[in-house]
């Protein structure tokens, strides 16, 4: 069982990016920070009417990120999180810039 520890934090992210991607969907994960500062975040990579359909769904318009060539969704874990925002510790989306080193893989099954 995963806790609430920040171990568990990129284990929870991992599982959410499997199970995206078993149902049909293309996830990817981000690792921001280096150490014991990573934040692992679930990014999900969608269409423009993908995003679109999913910010009617959950009530609001959806900005997606940027990472390089790819443009996707934020999916944080966290309590009180909503989908779409990076926290600003995170990402600038004025200047459109990550705020520390990141890298940036797909997940495979």
């Amino acid at each position: 069982m995963l806790s609430a520890k920040q171990g568990d934090q990129q284990a929870r992210a991992e599982l959410l990016g499997h199970l995206l991607n078993a149902s049909g969907f293309q996830a990817f994960i981000l690792q921001h920070g280096t150490g014991r500062e990573v934040y692992h975040l679930i990014l999900l990579r969608l269409d423009e009417a993908g995003v679109t359909a999913l910010g009617e769904a959950v009530g609001r318009p959806l900005t997606p990120v940027r990472v390089g060539p790819v443009s996707a969704i934020a999916l944080p874990l966290e309590p009180g999180a909503e989908i779409g925002a990076v926290a600003a510790d995170y990402y600038n989306p004025e200047n459109g810039r990550w705020t520390a080193s990141i890298a940036f893989r797909r997940l495979h099954d």
